[in-house]
C-alpha cells in the first residue's frame, strides 16, 4: 500500500500544481518512514524548501532533511541540518528534540571533530 500511495504522491507533485510541495512532503516521509529510502527523502524535502524556503511546510521539510541524514549516517551533515532547523523554528516543538541530538553528535566527536562510530 505504501508504494499504491508513493506513486499517488509523486504523480500530483510532478503535476507543478498548487499541490505540489505538499505532495512532496507526503512522499518524502513515505520515502523516509516506511520504505528505506532516505537519499530520496533528503533530495524531496530539499526540492520542498527549495519551493517555498519560508512557507507554512518548511519547518517540517528542514526537519526530515535531518532525520533523513540520521538515516544516512551523515552526522556532519545532520548537525548542519539540525542548526539550520534550529536557526529558522528555535521555537518549534520539536526544538528540544533537535538540540538533545545536537548535544549527542557534540559529545561523540573525537578530537579532530569527526563523530565516532
Amino acid at each position: 500500500r505504501w508504494g499504491d500511495a508513493a506513486a499517488l504522491y509523486r504523480r500530483v507533485a510532478e503535476a507543478r500544481s498548487g499541490e505540489s510541495p505538499t505532495a512532496m512532503l507526503a512522499l518524502a516521509s513515505i520515502r523516509l518512514e516506511h520504505q528505506n529510502d532516505a537519499r530520496e527523502a533528503k533530495r524531496l524535502y530539499r526540492a520542498v524548501l527549495d519551493a517555498e524556503p519560508g512557507g507554512p511546510l518548511a519547518e517540517e521539510a528542514r526537519w526530515g532533511v535531518a532525520m533523513a541524514c540520521r538515516a544516512l549516517g551523515d552526522a556532519r551533515e545532520e548537525g548542519a541540518a539540525l542548526q539550520a532547523f534550529l536557526a529558522h523554528h528555535s521555537t518549534s516543538l520539536s526544538a528540544p528534540k533537535a538540540r538533545k541530538r545536537l548535544a549527542e553528535l557534540d559529545a561523540n566527536r573525537d578530537g579532530r571533530g569527526e563523530v565516532a562510530p
